[in-house]
């Protein structure tokens, strides 16, 4: 940014005073002149208001300089020197804008993930929103994802952007460097699943920092599962009558975030899916079923073929079904 409010000068000037004036645009500007009269006798006198910084004699000219300042409001500022009668001169003076403050970007806002709840995707996209103080600054962000607290000194992401305008940003896992920087991580990567931590901050142009914001307060931010759980075993036949068909469970799943199983039942012979009819058992709720060994589907109609399977949830959503089993009710009466 170019340090100059405005400047003036005048050539060949002649008799006392000596000034110039300079029309300052800038609240708080400085105003700084130079004097040279071409006389080895002169005399000058800084005039009021202006501190002299320098005043010399040579042989054939005498020479000064002061400043003036800051002015407010901005206008015009005359700078002159009493010299001796008929003395030439001439004359220069330059504002110069005040040096510019710099306040430290406000700490980030987090969008997204921020909760401490579930999701499949391993390469998440973390939204968040920078915002500087300072009119037109350009800012770039830090951010840092822990795979197991909120120390931070565990990292598996640690990303350096490029400078952009401030307002909503994003990262995503494994995304390319492009004019950023990663110090841990790398493009391509993905988060194993478990649990983890994120924070970033923001920095100005004049490398000015802001705080950190930490997702979710420093508890977990989000959690990854993005792993199917284990199929649960078939189903089998217990017993049935015209009505009602008891089924047995197969072996349990082992998956570590378990949810629920459901089972879905149609009639026919096969196609069953989640958009068809759920049975409704409590029992369905514990991963080793309640301790229970069956369950019984009622209101069934008689001599009719249903097709039946079971699928296991994790807590992420995740699922995994076992193979479907066809079984025909009894005929009414029997």
């Amino acid at each position: 940014t170019n340090p100059v409010d405005a400047h003036n000068g005048v050539a060949g000037g002649v008799n006392s005073p000596a000034s110039v004036t300079v029309t300052t645009n800038t609240d708080g500007a400085w105003v700084v002149d130079t004097v040279i009269v071409r006389d080895p006798t002169a005399t000058t006198t800084v005039g009021a208001g202006q501190t002299q910084r320098w005043n010399v004699d040579r042989s054939n000219v005498d020479a000064g300089g002061s400043h003036e300042g800051p002015k407010t409001p901005a206008g015009n500022v005359t700078m002159s020197w009493t010299i001796g009668t008929n003395d030439p001169y001439s004359i220069s003076a330059a504002a110069f804008k005040p040096a510019a403050s710099n306040t430290a970007p406000n700490t980030p806002t987090v969008d997204n993930f921020n909760t401490g709840s579930w999701t499949t995707d391993n390469t998440p996209t973390l939204n968040f929103t920078q915002d500087d103080p300072d009119s037109g600054e350009q800012v770039k962000y830090q951010i840092q994802i822990d795979g197991t607290d909120n120390t931070f000194t565990n990292l598996v992401a640690d990303y350096s952007s490029d400078f952009m305008a401030e307002g909503a940003a994003s990262f995503t896992v494994g995304q390319a460097a492009g004019s950023g920087s990663y110090a841990t991580g790398s493009q391509g990567q993905t988060l194993s699943d478990g649990n983890y931590y994120w924070r970033v901050k923001s920095i100005d142009d004049d490398t000015a920092e802001s705080g950190w914001a930490t997702a979710n307060s420093g508890s977990i931010a989000f959690k990854v599962d993005a792993t199917d759980p284990t199929a649960p075993g078939n189903l089998t036949e217990s017993a049935k009558t015209s009505g009602s068909i008891t089924l047995s469970f197969g072996s349990q799943s082992t998956e570590t975030n378990f949810d629920t199983y459901k089972i879905f039942y149609k009639q026919g012979a096969s196609g069953v899916t989640e958009s068809d009819s759920e049975h409704s058992d409590s029992d369905l709720g514990f991963i080793n079923y309640n301790g229970t060994t069956t369950t019984t589907i009622s209101g069934l109609s008689a001599d009719t073929e249903y097709v039946f399977n079971i699928w296991a949830y994790d807590l992420a959503g995740n699922k995994a079904s076992a193979t479907e089993v066809a079984i025909t009710t009894d005929t009414w009466g029997c």
